[in-house]
């Protein structure tokens, strides 16, 4: 990326300092709601692209106790190869697309402290960028494989814990949703913005979903109340492809809160339809 092209980079994003090679510093946050509330644990990441107006990073190995680690052991720092998902030690290159509202100030004790030549290693992530998530995925990645090495014992304790607190806010939602069925509307749908807390997915493809969603709802106001299973199949199967082409279009943007939205949704729209058993197909058919 040429000077031109970086300043034009950066006044698009609204960003200040963020160039290819740029590293930063922060302290990390606790990894989970259960953990100890200060870490006093600094980490490093460097910026290495972009993609579809997001900054791509990958977290350094090079954690350090009490104060930033130095930039000599940064620089000598591999990226970190994430093992602590599904306690399983499946290794991951921690490379992501960011979204941050600029300079990566949602971290905490984010410092620019260099610039400097992507390794071959790091030029190779380009072609791995495939998830989306904000800066917190910076700090997971840091301190959850930190501890995972270090305090493993601990944070499979602490994941119980909000494993146990997740079942019982499930439990919770699905006695609203019963009741939610009850009086639910095809109108009443149309009405609700039903992916108002995404932060993550370009503006873009969320209002694409909400337009494609608004569609989906309108046809099948249209079929008369007792409507074939295989005429809500065919609405529904072509919702879900058309989606698919939009997850891929935007470079895989359907994580785990909006896949959750919008499998609430369509179940929604399955029941309304009278054939809510149509969801098990849906899976079939769904890439994300």
């Amino acid at each position: 990326m040429n000077w031109i092209s970086r300043i034009f980079r950066r006044n698009t994003l609204g960003l200040e300092s963020q160039g290819i090679g740029d590293i930063y510093v922060f302290k990390t946050d606790p990894y989970t709601e259960f953990s100890k509330p200060d870490t006093n644990r600094y980490g490093a990441f460097k910026v290495i692209g972009y993609m579809n107006d997001c900054i791509s990073v990958v977290a350094l190995n090079a954690v350090s106790i009490g104060r930033p680690p130095e930039l000599k052991k940064i620089l000598a720092a591999e990226i970190i190869i994430e093992k602590r998902f599904y306690f399983a030690d499946r290794p991951e290159l921690a490379v992501c697309n960011i979204h941050t509202k600029g300079d990566f100030q949602e971290l905490n004790e984010t410092t620019f402290i260099a610039n400097a030549a992507l390794t071959s290693a790091e030029t190779k992530c380009l072609s791995l960028r495939n998830s989306y998530a904000g800066c917190f995925w910076i700090n997971n990645a840091v301190e959850g494989e930190w501890r995972w090495q270090n305090d493993r014992d601990k944070v499979v304790a602490e994941s119980a814990l909000r494993d146990a607190k997740e079942k019982k806010l499930r439990k919770a939602e699905e006695i609203r949703m019963k009741t939610r069925l009850k009086e639910l509307t095809w109108a009443q749908l149309l009405l609700e913005n039903h992916f108002a807390t995404w932060e993550l997915p370009p503006k873009q493809f969320t209002s694409d979903c909400m337009q494609l969603f608004e569609e989906t709802i309108r046809t099948f106001q249209l079929l008369p109340p007792q409507s074939k299973k295989k005429d809500v199949r065919k609405i529904l199967f072509e919702l879900v492809r058309t989606l698919n082409e939009l997850d891929e279009k935007y470079g895989g943007v359907i994580e785990t809160v909006e896949r959750e939205d919008i499998m609430m949704l369509i179940e929604e729209m399955a029941f309304l339809a009278k054939h809510r058993s149509l969801i098990s197909e849906v899976d079939d058919v769904r890439e994300w």
